[in-house]
């Protein structure tokens, strides 16, 4: 149900600064204490969540998170702190520390569902759609990821016709036959729209510019 530091890879992500991703130094040496520390808080987050104290979950993430720690390790926090929230309903949260799962590991694929789902939760279906399609991208087997892709791919359908019936609602109908003329114009007149004619549309403008 939530990530643990095992289930991530720890390789450099190499993509280009303009992503605006968080780049694994090579050449950098972390605390071994920082690290350690890191997981325990980590740890007891789990222990929390397990027990449905979501808040303290919450809080020990972000101990975890707080750590001078790789980024892929960060990561892995970032995405477990994610989950927390949502069963929170705090779902702008959610997508907040689901985007920092992503920016500092874009291997992460448990980052790509935890966005998927925060979208999702607030109805921004398109951006859900694509995230869940890249989560079965990076996993061809994930049935569950794949229905889930399926699913909302069905709801963005329907929220799109719906916009679109909505759109069709509002669009301004004018009737010719209800609209008033003064009795002191004597321009080209409109029975009918199929009195609309290019010779018409001439006469029109003749007469307005005069």
């Amino acid at each position: 149900m939530w990530e643990t530091a095992s289930t991530q890879s720890d390789s450099a992500v190499k993509v280009d600064s303009s992503d605006d991703v968080v780049m694994e130094d090579e050449n950098a040496v972390y605390d071994a204490e920082e690290l350690t520390k890191a997981e325990e808080f980590k740890d007891k987050g789990n222990e929390y969540f397990k027990v449905n104290q979501f808040e303290k979950s919450i809080d020990m993430y972000t101990e975890s998170i707080l750590r001078r720690i790789p980024p892929s390790k960060k990561s892995v926090y970032f995405c477990n702190r994610a989950l927390a929230n949502l069963k929170l309903e705090n779902f702008a949260v959610a997508l907040f520390d689901a985007c920092e799962s992503v920016k500092h590991d874009k291997a992460n694929v448990k980052g790509y569902y935890r966005r998927a789902q925060s979208y999702y939760a607030m109805r921004q279906l398109k951006n859900s759609m694509n995230d869940f399609k890249t989560v079965c991208k990076m996993q061809p087997q994930n049935r569950e990821a794949r229905q889930k892709f399926e699913d909302t791919k069905k709801e963005y359908s329907l929220q799109q016709f719906a916009a679109a019936i909505v759109s069709e609602e509002k669009k301004l109908v004018v009737n010719v036959q209800d609209m008033v003329v003064e009795a002191s114009y004597a321009g080209p007149k409109l029975n009918s729209t199929d009195d609309i004619t290019p010779e018409w549309i001439i006469n029109c403008m003749d007469h307005f510019r005069d």
